[in-house]
């Protein structure tokens, strides 16, 4: 499946769960290019890759900042794979809130 149909089914399941996947347009060299808003405060960055894409030198520089800053972050190859991320950041807001 190619990226842009990855992405725009993300972003159709994120809108279905009250959330939103913005694109950074054009995003600042190295930036993951999405990032994902969710009821309850919940966000992660999210770059998405088809099943063989590999994050580029800059971006992995960006991930390990992230991890330091402790910041969530995803690469996501597929709509299963961001069905899964939706999945964790809903139990994690249900956590939250119960």
């Amino acid at each position: 499946m190619l990226e842009r149909e990855i992405d725009k089914k993300c972003h159709e399941e994120a809108q279905l769960r009250g959330g939103r996947l913005i694109r950074l347009r054009p995003p600042p060299a190295g930036i993951f290019d999405r990032l994902l808003l969710m009821p309850g405060g919940h966000f992660c960055f999210v770059e998405m890759k088809t099943a063989t894409g590999q994050l580029n030198a800059m971006q992995r520089e960006f991930k390990q900042d992230l991890i330091r800053m402790r910041i969530p972050w995803r690469v996501v190859r597929s709509v299963d794979e961001f069905i899964a991320l939706l999945n964790q950041l809903e139990r994690e807001h249900l956590e939250v809130t119960a």
